[in-house]
This record gives C-alpha cells, sequence and structure tokens, in this order.
C-alpha cells in the first residue's frame, strides 16, 4: 500500500494486515535552512499543527519505504545521507520526476493564451503563476502588476483576486472578478507587453512553448519539477507550507533560481515594484539570467535522463526490497562522480558468493524459479517476458 505522507495512519493499519506499506511524499527534500524559511506548522510548537507535524514525522517510521517525488541529480546530498542511514530510517527511493504531461482539455481562455504565446518572439516571454490557490494581498498585487509594466519584458500571468493578505487559498473558490484588483488602466497599457488571464493557466503546454523564456513562481513542488524538466529560469516568490524550503534550495544551493529582496512598510513586508523590475530583467537579459539559463539546463537534462529510468528503478526496488533475491551496490558520488569502487564489487561480490546471505538468496529465488517455470507452463507460451513474470509475482500470480 502506497500512502500520502498525511496519511500515516492507514499505514499501521494496513500492518495489521501484513501490508508492504511506502509512504509518498510530493514535496522536496531538504538543505541547510534558517529557521523563519521552515513551514509555518513548525514555527510555533503550541500551535495544533506542530503537533499534527510531530504526528506525521514519527509515523512514517512505520513506513518500509519512503519514495520521493525527485531524482538523484536534483537532490545528490541529502537522498544519498539518509540511504546510508538505512538503520536509522525507511530507504528512500527517489522514483522522479512524476509530472503531468498533458492536460484533459483546455478552456476558451487558455487557448487565447496560447495563441498569443504563439506570436510572440523565442524565448521572450516571463510566465507568472501563484499556482491553483496561490494570493497575493492588494498592495503586493499592484506592486507586481507595476514592476512587469516597469520591465518591459513580455509576460504573461495567471492572476486571482486579492484576499487581502498572502497565503494559499486552495480550499476557497475566488467569485470576484481578478481584474478589478489590478492598477487602473493597466490592461489597456500592456496589451502589447503582455497577457492576463484569469485565476488559470495550461502550465505545461506555457512551459514546454518555446516562447516562454522564465517562470515567477510560488515554489510549489509540481511547479519547480516542471520548471526544471523544461528548463526554464526560476524567479522565486514563495508564500507558504514547504515553499520557502524550496526557494532556498532553488536559489541557494542549486543557484537555478534568483529571490526579489522584501522591504518592510506599514502594511507588512512587501516586494516593490522597482524590485520586481530589477529582478525580471536580471533574468531576462543579464549575465545573471545567462548562468541560471546554463545551470537549468544540466537539470533538465538530468531530469529527463532520470524520467527514462523509472522502469529500471522500479524492478531494482521490486528485486532487493520486495522479493529479497538481489543486493543494492552503493555508487561513491565523491565530486559527483557516482561511480562503483573496486572495493564496493569485491565486498558485494563476497556477500553473494560465500556468505550467508548470498544463500539466503539463492534459496528464494530458487522458489521464485519454481513459480516462474509453472507460470510459463500455464501461460502455454514459452515467450513470456521476465518483466511480464515480475508482474505477475508482484500481483501474487
Amino acid at each position: 500500500m502506497i500512502a500520502d505522507v498525511f496519511s500515516v495512519d492507514a499505514l499501521e493499519v494496513a500492518k495489521q494486515f501484513n501490508l508492504k506499506t511506502y509512504a509518498y511524499c510530493a514535496s522536496s527534500g531538504c538543505v541547510a535552512l534558517q529557521g523563519k524559511d521552515l513551514i509555518d506548522s513548525v514555527q510555533q510548537r503550541t500551535i495544533e499543527s506542530y503537533k499534527t507535524i510531530l504526528h506525521i514525522s514519527k509515523g512514517l517510521d512505520l513506513a518500509d519505504g519512503i519514495i520521493l517525488n525527485s531524482f538523484m541529480d536534483l537532490e545528490r546530498k541529502i537522498i544519498t545521507a539518509l540511504q546510508e542511514n538505512k538503520n536509522k530510517y525507511p530507504p528512500i527511493y527517489p522514483l522522479g520526476p512524476i509530472l503531468q504531461s498533458e492536460l484533459a482539455s483546455i478552456n476558451e481562455t487558455a487557448s487565447k493564451c496560447l495563441k498569443w504565446l504563439d506570436n510572440q518572439p523565442p524565448n521572450s516571454v516571463l510566465y507568472v503563476s501563484f499556482g491553483s490557490g496561490g494570493t497575493l494581498s492588494h498592495d503586493q498585487l499592484n506592486e507586481l502588476a507595476l514592476g512587469l509594466e516597469m520591465s518591459g519584458h513580455k509576460f504573461l500571468w495567471a492572476m486571482r483576486a486579492s484576499n487581502g493578505f498572502a497565503y494559499s487559498a486552495y480550499l476557497n473558490e475566488q467569485k470576484e472578478d481578478p481584474f478589478d484588483y489590478l492598477p487602473k488602466g493597466f490592461l489597456e497599457r500592456i496589451k502589447d507587453q503582455g497577457f492576463v488571464l484569469p485565476s488559470w493557466a495550461p502550465e505545461i503546454e506555457v512551459l514546454r512553448h518555446g516562447s516562454t523564456r522564465a517562470f515567477l513562481t510560488h515554489c510549489g513542488w509540481n511547479s519547480t519539477l516542471e520548471c526544471v524538466f523544461y528548463g526554464k529560469p526560476i524567479i522565486v516568490w514563495p508564500l507558504s507550507a514547504e515553499q520557502r524550503m524550496n526557494a532556498v534550495m532553488l536559489s541557494e544551493e542549486l543557484k537555478i533560481a534568483v529571490r526579489p529582496k522584501e522591504n518592510a512598510n506599514n502594511d507588512g513586508i512587501i516586494v516593490e515594484k522597482e524590485e520586481v523590475s530589477r529582478i525580471v530583467k536580471s533574468v531576462m537579459e543579464g549575465d545573471k539570467g545567462k548562468e541560471i539559463n546554463r545551470r537549468i539546463q544540466v537539470f533538465k537534462d538530468a531530469a529527463a535522463k532520470a524520467l527514462g529510468k523509472d522502469e529500471q528503478r522500479m524492478n531494482a526496488v521490486l528485486i532487493t526490497e520486495e522479493l529479497k533475491i538481489a543486493l543494492w551496490l552503493k555508487k561513491d558520488h565523491d565530486n559527483n562522480k557516482g561511480i562503483v569502487r573496486k572495493e564496493e564489487v569485491c565486498r558485494i561480490v563476497k556477500r553473494v558468493m560465500e556468505g550467508d546471505e548470498g544463500k539466503e538468496i539463492n534459496r528464494k529465488i530458487q522458489v521464485y524459479k519454481d513459480v516462474a517455470t509453472k507460470a510459463l507452463s500455464d501461460d502455454g507460451s514459452s515467450t513470456k517476458t521476465l518483466s511480464c513474470l515480475l508482474s505477475d509475482l508482484l500481483n501474487g500470480k
């Protein structure tokens, strides 16, 4: 059984039925960061949500493994550290990037925005979106709008109406017209520079489009992976949840993003229009943007490579952790080489060829050999593939 990390109570129930259990983590790992960048739920230990996070964290120990929607080249340090502490943590399996590849349907407004993109020069447009629920204060929304206009660069903005302050409003249906919150005359002034659509844009189609140069994002993990997969430089603007942690990783650890500077005024923390204009220009036209683009192309290639290895990784998990008829070779990631050292080859060969562990693996695989032979006989075919056999075994056939 695979359960979302917020459903750890299900893991305990599954154990009562002797089920193999895996927790699915749809967000990133972690890097060194300051306490202020941690999620809001752990900032105060007296609030109820802190207790919930603590309960979830403890509950993960019940899992036989944790599946991450990430890949090794993106979070090598933290994934390696967790994998090397199997006695302390459940096994970690980075099986990402798990992405939505296409949309089932596109509404009329979304179709118009794609047609607008078709008419723009290559790599000329900044895509702006705060996700399906992200909102800004009215003052911040105005500063963002004016800053985009001041930058002089083309932009495509999927905007939501202001809710009075910045947060993610996934459970709140917006009934107001978002355009009512824009500065007076804004839409008319930017009609040749930008395209603004209410609430939602077909993000996959926008990011894969040749006219899109960069992405100003709230740093939700799905949007982050999409940025990386399609190779678009990032402007990070985190709002809530783990988004601040993602922003630190992208801007400080991976260096594939820039983050605007916030200022404090009488209305709270705000990114002023001059800063918006500056940060947009730095990504769209400056040397900083060129370096970020160069770096993110490396991760784009790594993401495509990781996606192509999904079946191999799943097979490896199956035969080592589920069937227990194989052993892992550990790679040495010093200097990011990712090679298997001769000492490790020697160690693993001895374990298989002469140790008690090798004898146990041999005993188990003979059982599966007999099962496989019977499956071939029952199927009446001599050409049934190994992958089909493994699939049958996994499904109890």
